[in-house]
């Protein structure tokens, strides 16, 4: 968000309490862990925002339906800004 909280997984933060967060523009920020969960594999991070930094919009308030769409944003494995997209699927019976 514009005061600088960043949403991560968990398994990215790996029990550090500092990390490099790396922006679009290649620039890197020390950001300060502020928590993680193993279990939901979430945790924040906090850096000091640059002005001009963009922020996304983590969701509407509407329900999430069967068949709707649910994208991911990262860097995995070395990757630069990778965007994976999945169907949201009913549960076994």
């Amino acid at each position: 968000d514009k005061s600088g909280l960043i949403m991560t997984a968990d398994h990215v933060i790996n029990g550090a309490r500092q990390v490099q967060v790396r922006m679009a523009d290649g620039s890197r920020l020390v950001g300060e862990v502020l928590g993680g969960d193993a279990s939901t594999d979430v945790a924040v991070v906090k850096i000091d925002p640059p002005a001009s930094m963009a922020v996304a919009t983590l969701g509407t308030g509407a329900d999430v339906v069967v068949g709707q769409s649910a994208i991911a944003i990262g860097s995995p494995f070395g990757l630069d800004q990778t965007v994976q997209t999945e169907g949201v699927r009913p549960a076994d019976p």
